[in-house]
């Protein structure tokens, strides 16, 4: 479990989703290993900050980076 307020403790993580059947999870697996896996043969780390990017970016202006950019432009100290 991670503790987001323990700088020792916390990690960064990344979520993985994909439309596919049980069945084929072993499969599944193995292209998507070779894509984040350092020694894969597809791993391409530019490609990988490229993507975090941009997922960060659609989440902050989505609805909850427009909340708290709403709030935060009417904030009153």
């Amino acid at each position: 479990m991670t503790d987001f307020d323990n700088v020792d403790i916390a990690r960064p993580s990344l979520n993985l989703y994909t439309y596919g059947l049980d069945s084929k999870l072993d499969r599944i697996t193995g292209l998507l290993d070779s894509l984040i896996v350092p020694d894969g043969p597809d791993f391409n780390p530019d490609r990988i900050k490229t993507v975090i990017n941009e997922t960060y970016s659609a989440v902050q202006s989505g609805i909850v980076g427009g909340g708290h950019t709403y709030s935060m432009a009417r904030v009153r100290i």
